[in-house]
């Protein structure tokens, strides 16, 4: 096999590694299409778009997951487990320019309660006149790393609070599929702006 043959073998099997596609005409994330469609979460106040065969957890497996009584109010998970998408609406308003802070404590918070928690970036987006911040992070699982994303966007009077997590060998065909979805957050006339 020559070199040009090893560079077309390179990019087909790039796939496998890489999530290709858009949230509206569907994401191919390890050889397999997810379609995604426009879902309201607490009570209509505002909708994101979701992975279709994205299913609710169940209560039992949501104990075990998130073992505080503090877990996400809405978790949806890919049928087949190991990766799970959670959101809380906090009775709390936190400004658009106070998201970062509050972010930043929360994120040495989990380092001071776990300390091998491993962050890799945090960031503001600022779209479709929204504001969202988000950080990801790794940390031990029972079996596995674990990679996590953590989100906080204002809601009118009250503040979203995301969750993201899959193994960490899956977090290059993840991690861009979830930055989407955060920003396709729209708000409805009752979450307010």
């Amino acid at each position: 096999m020559d070199n040009s043959d090893l560079e077309v073998a390179k990019m087909l099997n790039e796939h496998k590694t890489r999530a290709y596609g858009s949230l509206e005409e569907g994401v191919y994330i390890k050889e397999k299409l997810y379609e995604f469609e426009r879902v309201s979460l607490f009570e209509n106040k505002f909708s994101i778009m979701l992975p279709k065969d994205f299913v609710d957890m169940p209560e039992d497996l949501k104990r075990i997951k998130y073992i505080s009584e503090q877990r996400p109010q809405i978790i949806k998970m890919i049928s087949t487990g190991g990766v799970d998408l959670g959101f809380s609406l906090l009775p709390v308003k936190i400004s658009d320019n106070q998201l970062m802070d509050n972010l930043i404590i929360m994120k040495n918070v989990l380092k001071k309660v776990n300390p091998a928690i491993n962050v890799f970036e945090h960031k503001v987006i600022e779209k479709n006149d929204k504001t969202i911040v988000w950080m990801d992070f790794s940390n031990p699982g029972i079996d596995d790393t674990v990679y996590n994303i953590m989100s906080l966007m204002s809601v009118g009077i009250q503040t979203m609070h995301g969750v993201f997590n899959c193994r960490f060998q899956e977090k290059e065909q993840w991690k861009d599929v979830m930055i989407e979805i955060l920003c396709s957050i729209k708000f409805t006339d009752k979450g307010g702006k």
